[in-house]
């Protein structure tokens, strides 16, 4: 009987010992690092997969990167930062029974530095960008534009795009399965291509332009559509409707 008993409680330390090594990475910890990366190139890309990320403007010279890890991401090898030439990579891969993984990047970029984002299960949100960005993200990555300035190209499979205050003259944005897009411009852009598998809204800046909308019919009340205008805003929806109407 004493041997069942000593034997029973090896099993259930061992169950104990077990669970722990299942949980231990997997709780509330977390860690922040940063890097800083000499650039000089033109366009910077960035491969980021199953990772937050927030691209922001910073100084002249360089590529900082700010990272907090949570959970099983903290873990030797699971979490990669680096710098390839011109291509930041970033991206986290968790092991084993999961509960709690995550890593959250702040990417600071030169001034006028075009950005290409290319991305996987990824939230991304850029502010304040002064280049031109070009993004293509796939497994539901969605993205979010703040007071650009640049040429957009935005592409997103399956997870919805974002533009707010855009003082961008070019943009096209692309989003597939059923996702949304929105945007908002601050100032009169030239050139506008928008298509969403769900519904597509433009909301352009109260001013005397006007603008040939494809199709009329998208065109809000207050929107003057003149077929003959040099501007063109172009908007095509899936699921939902398609709009253009003014700030207001």
């Amino acid at each position: 009987m004493a041997s069942r008993r000593k034997a029973v409680g090896v099993a259930v330390a061992l169950t104990a010992v077990a669970v722990a090594g299942l949980t231990g990475c997997d709780s509330k910890e977390s860690r922040a690092d940063n890097r800083s990366f000499d650039f000089a190139g033109p366009k910077l890309t960035i491969d980021v997969r199953e990772a937050g990320l927030r691209i922001e403007s910073g100084p002249a010279g360089k590529v900082a990167v700010d990272r907090v890890l949570s959970g099983k991401a903290t873990a030797e090898g699971a979490a990669q930062l680096s710098m390839s030439g011109t291509t930041l990579t970033m991206a986290v891969e968790c092991r084993g029974l999961v509960t709690s993984c995550g890593a959250q990047h702040t990417v600071r970029v030169p001034q006028g530095v075009a950005v290409e984002i290319r991305g996987s299960g990824s939230s991304v949100t850029a502010v304040g960008l002064t280049g031109s960005i070009s993004a293509e993200l796939h497994n539901d990555g969605s993205l979010q534009v703040e007071d650009p300035t640049g040429e957009l190209n935005l592409n997103s499979g399956g997870g919805g795009i974002i533009v707010h205050r855009a003082r961008s003259s070019v943009v096209t944005a692309k989003a597939s399965a059923d996702a949304n897009v929105d945007i908002s411009f601050a100032a009169p852009p030239t050139r506008v291509e928008v298509q969403a598998g769900g519904y597509a809204n433009v909301t352009l800046p109260a001013s005397r332009e006007t603008y040939r909308i494809d199709p009329p019919t998208a065109a809000g009340a207050g929107i003057a559509n003149n077929p003959a205008s040099q501007r063109v805003v172009a908007v095509r929806a899936g699921e939902g409707r398609a709009s253009v109407k003014l700030a207001g």
